[in-house]
């Protein structure tokens, strides 16, 4: 996770604020747009991963329509200012590894319903994130890199 969000980072850093704002990654969202994307699904794991750690349930929000559920979400964070969608995206990743670190290795492979479908041990989930994360980075960004 640590990489995959070093990656993410890098493939924008040389863009301006502005950029960042208004820039339009496929006709749709902004940069912005991505960075709190990310950090939503970041937080359908964070969530439960800590309900579950203080009583041992682990019930994510089920998503059967992703675009549906990330329209939703842009549209929770549009009007909110960049730095504001920074720090959650910082906040948001700082407690899921801190929560992450919290698991014993047996936790570590246990599976459970994902938040996005299917069923997954926490260390599947943790790989798809950083995955979605990376693909982002790789793909819809690299072209802005300057």
């Amino acid at each position: 996770m640590i990489n995959s969000r070093i990656a993410f980072l890098a493939s924008f850093h040389e863009l301006s604020k502005e950029e960042i704002n208004n820039l339009l990654l496929d006709g749709t969202w902004t940069v912005k747009d991505l960075i709190g994307h990310i950090s939503a699904w970041d937080k359908t794991l964070l969530d439960p991963l800590i309900t579950y750690l203080e009583n041992g349930d682990f019930s994510p929000e089920h998503i059967p329509n992703h675009d549906a559920w990330n329209a939703v979400q842009i549209e929770m964070r549009k009007h909110r200012p960049l730095d504001e969608i920074r720090d959650e995206a910082i906040s948001v990743r700082k407690e899921l590894l801190a929560a992450t670190e919290r698991l014993s290795d047996l936790q570590w492979m246990e599976a459970f319903p994902a938040p996005w479908g299917g069923i997954e041990t926490f260390a599947q989930m943790i790989d798809g994130l950083a995955w979605h994360e990376e693909e982002h980075a790789n793909s819809t960004l690299a072209r802005f890199k300057k």
